[in-house]
């Protein structure tokens, strides 16, 4: 019973953490809104550099998937029963794998709002002049950080239904 307590905490904190970075996100575009010029970053290439500018209004549309992503994947991970699963689910590994797929999907949502809160950031950043772009390490650690949760996931998700077979 307390290793179930323990994991429905980490859940628990998991989603505010989440929450907490789609707050974020709308306190960084509501605090520097009146400071933004009309025209601000909508995109940048590989190496992070600006290759697009915009209506200031278009940070708006960035929040508003925010919150999409947010919603849908709140919803998605009370579903981890209807996942495609790579191996056999069965009612000795069930738990544990609608475990594991629930929290992958809430790491992700995790991810996704820290990530478009740090978006928005730099692109006011960029439009105030501060600095000059995403920088040429934003895409190489986004993949990174991505690839070592889908890896971690695997590999946890993959050895329970190794060790329920046996």
């Amino acid at each position: 019973m307390q290793n179930k307590k323990i994991t429905d905490i980490f859940g628990f904190l998991i989603e505010v953490l989440a929450f907490c970075g789609l707050l974020l996100h709308l306190l960084i575009i509501l605090e520097a809104w009146n400071l933004l010029p009309e025209s601000i970053p909508i995109h940048f290439d590989f190496m992070g550099r600006v290759d697009a500018w915009g209506n200031k209004t278009d940070i708006l549309l960035l929040f508003s998937l925010s919150v999409l992503f947010y919603i849908g994947l709140t919803w998605l991970s009370r579903y981890p029963h209807k996942f495609n699963y790579p191996w056999k689910i069965n009612e000795t590994n069930a738990e544990r794998q609608y475990y594991l797929a629930r929290n992958f999907v809430k790491v992700i949502k995790l991810e996704t709002m820290w990530l478009f809160a740090l978006i928005s950031l730099q692109m006011i950043g960029v439009a105030l002049g501060q600095i000059s772009g995403l920088g040429y390490l934003f895409v190489p650690l986004v993949i990174a950080i991505t690839s070592a949760t889908v890896i971690g996931y695997l590999i946890l998700a993959s050895r329970s239904a190794l060790s329920s077979t046996q």
